[in-house]
């Protein structure tokens, strides 16, 4: 069988490499957990996401396309049950949006979003076009993705941590802050 790679089949087979990479650069160069911990959150949600598709009984598809596996080893889609592109694009969307609402940052941050909600539909297209799943198994790992990023987002917020919670839109480092509570010293002379 001749596989027919096109730019959107690589784009597909790198986006969690693009992401993961992007994140865990981004710690790396400002110092900081934050990527780290939400790199940490895609690998549980990866856990979470085989738990849930090996034991809601979805038969194998035995005739994915070659195209579905371009990097696997060993045929990674025979132990997982559900895609893990889409569960991990949903995963961060959801949280890096419940961040941004909690922190007041969801206006400027609009394009991004709907650049990520874009990256899931095509994903999952993508996935359900080219037998790679089914509908019913990308809207699952999208609803595992969506659930386990707002259970982490919440955990990492309810935590009050800031150091930890990965937020896009204005860094602290380039934004001023107004003093909360302004004390005036004033010195009154006494004349004759």
């Amino acid at each position: 069988m001749v596989v027919k790679y096109n730019f959107y089949s690589l784009i597909n087979a790198f986006i969690p490499l693009f992401l993961i990479s992007f994140f865990l650069l981004d710690s790396m160069l400002n110092v900081n957990l934050k990527g780290i911990i939400l790199v940490l959150g895609i690998c549980i949600n990866f856990l979470v996401t085989i738990i849930v598709g090996n034991s809601l009984n979805i038969p194998a598809n035995d005739e994915n396309n070659l195209i579905c596996t371009p990097f696997s080893m060993s045929n990674v889609i025979s132990f997982n049950r559900l895609p893990l592109n889409t569960t991990m694009l949903s995963f961060v969307f959801i949280y890096l949006l419940s961040i941004s609402i909690v922190s007041g940052n969801t206006l400027i941050n609009i394009p991004f979003f709907l650049i990520m909600i874009l990256l899931i539909v095509s994903d999952s297209l993508w996935l359900i076009q080219n037998n790679c799943f089914s509908g019913y198994q990308t809207i699952i790992a999208s609803f595992s993705g969506l659930l386990f990023g707002l259970l982490w987002s919440f955990m990492l917020t309810k935590s009050n941590n800031k150091e930890i919670i990965y937020n896009i839109g204005i860094n602290n480092y380039e934004t001023c802050n107004i003093p909360k509570n302004k004390t005036y010293k004033c010195k009154t002379k006494k004349t004759d």
